[in-house]
């Protein structure tokens, strides 16, 4: 009965690992596809509605995505409104080219982070929230993963498998 129940925790493990495995590398395939504003592959990483997290790159008045409040309470948004938004800000610069932006994902590690559902995480910067960290709304299964450099600004995704696929459903952008 021992034997049994190690392979099976063995095996519930390496499960586990796969799966985040996998939720990191949506969330590198989803940072990328953000500083190309490559809207095909972010209809693929994200779900069809996102929190956006107080203090939230796109949160800011520029963006028109969230309301004067935004920074301080965050903000739900439909995929296509910031997709739209994300491509209107973009105009018509140029986007960077596939080895500056494999440079800077490479600068980045990721990782999951140890978290639990209703999970808190300190920001990058001040935030508004009453306690001035982020408070999200982690369901049973999913995975927060932080992308960041050896100092300075990060990211963090809050990402959810959806049928076969893991969707980001919050982002804290810095």
């Amino acid at each position: 009965m021992k034997l049994i129940t190690c392979i099976l925790m063995m095996f519930t493990a390496l499960a586990i690992a796969d799966d985040q495995k996998e939720a990191i590398a949506t969330a590198k395939k989803h940072m990328a596809a953000l500083v190309t504003a490559d809207t095909k592959v972010l209809k693929t990483t994200m779900a069809e509605s996102i929190q956006l997290m107080p203090g939230h790159e796109f949160t800011k008045e520029e963006y028109k995505l969230a309301d004067e409040d935004g920074r301080k309470t965050g903000a739900v948004v439909k995929r296509d409104d910031l997709l739209r938004e994300l491509l209107k800000k973009l105009g018509d610069r140029p986007k960077p080219s596939e080895e500056r932006v494999l440079a800077k994902l490479a600068r980045l590690e990721f990782a999951v982070i140890a978290s639990k559902v209703g999970a808190i995480a300190d920001p990058a910067d001040a935030v508004q929230t009453v306690d001035g960290k982020l408070h999200f709304n982690l369901l049973e299964g999913d995975l927060l993963i932080k992308g960041a450099p050896d100092k300075g600004d990060f990211v963090l995704f809050q990402l959810r498998k959806m049928g076969k696929d893991w969707k980001v459903v919050a982002e804290y952008l810095d």
